[in-house]
């Protein structure tokens, strides 16, 4: 798969815009969530029957050295201290939580061998880390009922920054902050932009529930109505979590993502927002440009010479005057001659001053429109709507 990000192209378009980019994705896959779901099945069977929980062997043994379990006459379990000492000291607050839940005991010191390596299988090897999961990580608590969902607004919002940003570092595995200890800085990339970054993802994430919120009248106090918004709008962000865990207590591999875009407009954070809203972006991989008008030029021609026939999924993205960040993700880059192009998978977004995502609605079939030929209709780039009353 590949994707790409794109900038605005006409003054006659809705969007009067100074800045624009254009991002293609190599396809090459990036392990990340459910990547290592083809191996599991080949291998499950016989690593359940040996009391591995689908580990194998080696995954097994380093899974073994990492945690170091202790038998005693109740059984064999883990050391909390064990489990948190083996990740970056950045992650080990935001992962606490995650071995809790692990363990199904909260504020344990210990967590029981079989019941934690069945949860960290399932977590790595399944994919299991959705919204709703993360965000029970924190909801539960001492002072918290087995059934309870509801909390205060505060407390949710809490919830959802904390595990998001686990999922942001958990992405990015080469980035540390900046207060992070001397001997991790060495490791990674520390930038003095990066909790900006990280900030500005944490916004978006806020003004989307905060909208889904006032449109149904009803406060942002439910977990699971706030993670079955997350799920509609960037359900592949929670993936980023399992090759986190797989890398650091079973020395497999991740790559994560790129930090760096040549971009005036996507940073790191915003980025990661729509690579988590689709599994094209999410599985793709390092994407570099194939427009920007600051430096290609702010004319139609010079959008088309970047993006026409391209092959694969592309993203335009747009800045206008009033700092407006919106755009498309569109799998139609072939001149369409005056007729609509694409399908389902094309859909529209926001990310400032409010972040969206609109899906396509199968009804019209009227994904996306580009024509650079014929005279007779409407010459340009739309997405949704009807030739002249474009949506985008």
């Amino acid at each position: 798969t590949s994707a790409a990000a794109s900038s605005r192209q006409r003054q006659t378009t809705p969007f009067a815009s100074p800045c624009v980019l254009e991002a293609s994705l190599h396809p090459r896959r990036i392990i990340m969530g459910q990547a290592a779901a083809n191996e599991t099945t080949t291998h499950a069977s016989s690593s359940h029957s040996s009391g591995r929980a689908g580990f194998t062997e080696e995954e097994f043994r380093q899974l073994c050295k990492a945690l170091q379990p202790m038998r005693h006459k109740a059984g064999t379990s883990v050391d909390l201290s064990n489990f948190i000492s083996r990740f970056p000291n950045h992650l080990r607050p935001l992962v606490q939580p995650l071995f809790f839940q692990l363990a199904g005991n909260f504020g344990e010191p210990a967590a029981a061998w079989p019941m934690l390596i069945e949860g960290l299988s399932a977590l790595i090897h399944g994919g299991s880390a959705t919204w709703q999961w993360l965000l029970d990580a924190w909801a539960a608590g001492p002072e918290t009922s087995s059934n309870s969902n509801e909390h205060t607004s505060t407390d949710v919002e809490l919830f959802l920054e904390l595990a998001a940003s686990l999922c942001f570092w958990c992405a990015y595995p080469g980035l540390v902050p900046l207060a992070s200890s001397e001997s991790e800085a060495s490791v990674g990339t520390v930038t003095d932009n990066i909790h900006v970054e990280l900030d500005g993802m944490l916004s978006c994430l806020r003004s989307c529930i905060c909208s889904s919120s006032c449109a149904l009248s009803s406060p942002v106090n439910n977990v699971t109505a706030v993670a079955k918004q997350l799920d509609a709008t960037i359900p592949f962000l929670p993936r980023a979590v399992g090759p986190t865990f797989a890398s650091v207590l079973t020395g497999t591999p991740t790559h994560g993502f790129a930090s760096a875009l040549e971009s005036r407009i996507l940073g790191a954070g915003l980025s990661l927002l729509l690579r988590g809203s689709d599994a094209h972006l999410w599985e793709s991989g390092a994407w570099t440009p194939l427009y920007r008008d600051w430096c290609d030029g702010r004319s139609f021609n010079a959008l088309l010479k970047g993006t026409l026939y391209y092959d694969g999924h592309a993203l335009l993205v747009t800045r206008t005057t009033q700092g407006e960040v919106v755009g498309g993700l569109s799998n139609a880059w072939e001149d369409g001659n005056g007729k609509f192009g694409g399908t389902s998978e094309c859909f529209l977004f926001s990310l400032s001053p409010g972040f969206q995502v609109l899906r396509s609605n199968a009804r019209s079939g009227n994904y996306v429109y580009l024509n650079a030929r014929n005279k007779h209709v409407a010459r340009g780039l739309g997405f949704g709507g009807q030739p002249g009353f474009f949506r985008l």
